[in-house]
């Protein structure tokens, strides 16, 4: 003879038999991971277009403004020479005076 259950028993196995087949719901299927697969060759080839992308930018910003220091660079140097060559020949005037 079975012996009754009790109300929490019978409360605890359908809280159980709920969450069970809650969980096999939310599971995953194997479409489900192909359309996934696809989803992040998809953006895994996006990414790398783009990173190929930005590093083509970056390699012409780069060259320019190494350009433009160098070009800085230049011009300071003569202003420089400029400036000592024009303080000798002051000095020299101002000696020879």
């Amino acid at each position: 003879m079975k012996k009754p259950r009790s109300l929490s028993s019978i409360f605890i196995q359908n809280t159980v038999e709920k969450n069970v087949e809650h969980n096999i719901k939310s599971l995953a299927t194997k479409e489900d991971a192909g359309k996934l697969k696809e989803e992040l060759t998809v953006i895994e080839s996006d990414l790398r277009t783009e990173i190929a992308v930005t590093k083509v930018e970056l390699k012409v910003e780069i060259a320019t403004a190494k350009s433009d220091t160098l070009r800085v660079v230049y011009v300071v140097g003569l202003v420089q020479f400029l400036a000592i060559v024009g303080s000798v020949i002051a000095i020299i005037n101002v000696l020879a005076n």
